[in-house]
């Protein structure tokens, strides 16, 4: 069976707003963290149906970058083709076509020093758009990177409902 390709239109590199000095530290592994180099990368997406009332797309996706960026400084302080969603959601199996909605599929976490950390891949659909996330181990486990995702999406419904100053919710954790 021939795997469908996906046709990659356009990318970019998001940096966080404001300050990267904490990116600068050093961050030192754990023994968990060595355990967790030979795994593959957290992969995780979110399948939405395309909004009726969009009229500028390329507008969408430049908001959905800049809200990015705005995710990481929060979240992360070191750090179009014929497929209708229904034919990705029906199958018991995972159906090929979505490895291809992931920009790190089958990197492992030791790949880590030569790939990107954290990597998002906007994939437009038929009648949807998928957003796929790969992250490395060495940067969050699974509880940080659902915090991330939400937060991303916190900011991004924020600026949609004309927010301009919202208060993140969001505990954090510091081990000794």
């Amino acid at each position: 069976m021939v795997t469908p390709l996906v046709r990659r239109i356009s990318e970019c590199f998001v940096k966080p707003h404001g300050s990267t000095q904490v990116s600068n530290q050093i961050c030192d592994l754990t023994p968990w963290d060595f355990a967790m180099m030979s795994m593959h990368y957290i992969q995780k997406g979110l399948l939405f149906k395309k909004p009726a009332t969009l009229v500028d797309q390329r507008h969408f996706i430049e908001n959905l970058l800049e809200k990015l960026r705005h995710s990481f400084s929060h979240s992360l302080p070191f750090l179009s083709f014929g497929w209708p969603p229904s034919d990705i959601l029906s199958p018991v199996d995972v159906p090929p076509i979505v490895h291809s909605f992931f920009d790190h599929h089958r990197a492992v976490n030791y790949d880590g020093h030569t790939m990107p950390l954290l990597s998002i891949q906007v994939t437009e659909l038929v009648d949807g758009v998928f957003i796929g996330c790969s992250m490395n181990h060495a940067v969050g486990d699974g509880t940080s990177y659902w915090n991330f995702f939400n937060t991303w999406s916190q900011i991004f419904q924020a600026q949609t409902q004309a927010n301009e100053y919202m208060t993140l919710q969001c505990t954090t954790f510091h081990v000794e």
